[in-house]
């Protein structure tokens, strides 16, 4: 996904979650980028996803009220942990439009 810049800011949710500070990508001018003007990657949204199932459980979308919206992302992380168990550790295959090679860089926590 192409983007133009990046914003430091603090992101929360009421008291479901601690503010954290993060950094949200500012899209490229598309189509897309109208009606979606930032992405928040999953390494700021799953620690605190991490912590309501620590304290609820992991049942713990049927015991908390969660924004729709966040958890939607809530289950498509579990998803994507739940392939990566079963997949040697991959996440997923890439495809791209791009005829040139694109390296993606790892980072290790």
């Amino acid at each position: 996904m192409p983007y133009s810049g990046f914003v430091e800011t603090e992101l929360g949710v009421g008291d479901m979650m601690e503010s954290v500070q993060c950094i949200l990508l500012v899209v490229a001018v598309t189509s897309y980028g109208y009606s979606v003007p930032v992405i928040l990657g999953t390494n700021v949204l799953s620690p605190p996803m991490q912590d309501l199932k620590a304290k609820y459980g992991v049942r713990y979308m049927q015991r908390v009220t969660i924004p729709t919206a966040l958890g939607l992302v809530f289950r498509c992380i579990n998803m994507q942990n739940k392939e990566s168990r079963h997949s040697d550790g991959k996440l997923c295959v890439i495809k791209s439009a791009e005829s040139r090679t694109i390296i993606l860089p790892v980072i290790l926590r």
